[in-house]
């Protein structure tokens, strides 16, 4: 008899099974997924029997009988599966080539030993991506971008992004991938990577692609195109507070439950001490700083340090949400296109008061850049934003301007303070005329009217 192809093998199985009548609704035999690849399982284990006492099977033809069993049901997994077995097996065999079995550190090909992921985990995530279960990794290398990419920017510079292309082969075509390998301290990793995992489906923002997360690092989707944090007019200073707002109003009074998200910090509850002693490590840092000696500046370390229980319970007072952390230009990715922004830099995700959200978007804009749109402006619009997201008013001026003056307080004593503990006193320096205009000045002047 001729030999067959995998194809007429296949179409005779189907035949044999539909004349059983095995493929009808009422068969006591279903031929489902599952059901298959338990048989399959079991044949397999039938052909090991042959070889229980010796290294020969003793009947070649009952083994032949037990490997064309195997190969029925190989024939049916794949085919009610869709899945091309000509094709997965010219495929398997081609991405073994590259593979060594010396030892188990070997076994990928040899430009993967350059990154902190494996062959098989990269190609796992590249293939759901793409939704492209054949696709092959040809090639993997570094590259550089002239785009700065969101996220870089943090309060301590935890955060390492290395841009990285793909060569993919898929259907016959060669294709590139341009790809983020974000690199970073692992509460910091953690914390992102439970985001993306869990919650980005419920996200009423845009984020960057997720492909693929470890303890220390992740990889996200790289951006390319995009329009300079300083060449941002006000359109896209509207749009960033428009999606900040939308933030805010899908987690308001934490709605969506969060608590399985393990990676979010929570500074008001349970991470309240880790976070306080943090401040006051900064401050030992800082105090013999020599800039830092002024009458104003003293009175704010130590109201910080004499009333954060205070303003803790002040902010504790309002409702929680999902907070970015350290949402700015610096970690929104604006495209040139005009396409919709989309937010990155989530190391710092925090559950608490919106209010800490506001201020630090405040803070970093005007700290860093010089924005088109009047930062007041800027605020304003955010709170007729959730106000008529929510459909009622949330804050009376006087609670409003109340909650904003101690998460100035906050953020400055719990985020900031580190942050400027982490220069030497030069670095410092540089900095001390932005810090005592946007930070220590006004800060002194709340102190004075709450604690004085």
């Amino acid at each position: 008899m001729a030999s067959k192809t995998i194809e007429e093998l296949t179409r005779l199985m189907h035949q044999f099974v539909q004349e059983k009548g095995w493929y009808a609704d009422d068969t006591k035999r279903p031929q489902t997924r599952r059901n298959i690849a338990t048989s399959l399982m079991l044949e397999a284990s039938e052909v090991l029997e042959h070889f229980q006492w010796g290294d020969e099977a003793s009947d070649q033809t009952a083994l032949a009988g037990e490997l064309a069993d195997v190969a029925l049901y190989l024939l049916q997994l794949a085919s009610i599966s869709e899945i091309d077995l000509s094709q997965a097996i010219l495929d398997k065999l081609d991405e073994n080539k590259d593979r060594t079995w010396d030892d188990d550190t070997a076994t990928q090909p040899i430009q993967f030993k350059r990154y902190p992921f494996t062959h098989a985990q990269l190609l796992k995530g590249v293939r759901d991506y793409l939704d492209a279960p054949y696709a092959r990794i040809q090639n993997i290398k570094d590259i550089q971008t002239l785009t700065i990419q969101p996220g870089l920017y943090g309060l301590g510079g935890q955060t390492k992004i290395r841009p990285i292309l793909l060569e993919i082969l898929f259907n016959n075509r060669r294709y590139q991938l341009a790809l983020a390998l974000v690199e970073g301290d692992k509460p910091l990793i953690k914390r992102q990577d439970d985001l993306y995992r869990h919650l980005q489906q419920n996200m009423p923002l845009l984020m960057p692609d997720h492909i693929i997360g470890g303890d220390k690092w992740m990889v996200l989707e790289l951006f390319q195109e995009l329009l300079e944090p300083q060449s941002w007019q006000v359109d896209h200073y509207r749009e960033a507070v428009d999606n900040l707002a939308s933030l805010h109003y899908r987690f308001w009074n934490l709605q969506i439950d969060l608590k399985y998200i393990q990676g979010l910090w929570r500074p008001f509850d349970r991470d309240f001490q880790r976070t306080k002693k943090q401040m006051l490590k900064a401050m030992e840092t800082l105090s013999s700083y020599d800039l830092l000696q002024d009458e104003h500046i003293q009175l704010v370390l130590t109201a910080l340090v004499e009333h954060i229980g205070t303003v803790r319970q002040v902010l504790k007072e309002a409702p929680y949400t999902l907070l970015h952390g350290n949402y700015w230009a610096g970690n929104i990715a604006s495209p040139l296109d005009g396409g919709r922004q989309i937010v990155s830099g989530w190391q710092y995700c925090t559950i608490g008061p919106a209010m800490l959200d506001l201020v630090m978007f405040q803070k970093q804009t005007v700290c860093h850049l010089v924005p088109t749109m009047a930062i007041d402006a800027a605020i304003e619009r955010y709170r007729v934003q959730l106000t008529a997201r929510q459909n009622q008013r949330i804050w009376t001026d006087e609670t409003w301007q109340k909650q904003y003056d101690m998460a100035l307080l906050w953020v400055f004593g719990m985020q900031w303070l580190p942050w400027l503990a982490a220069m030497p006193e030069h670095g410092y320096a540089v900095n001390h005329p932005m810090m005592d205009r946007e930070w220590f000045i006004p800060l002194s002047k709340i102190v004075r009217t709450y604690f004085r």
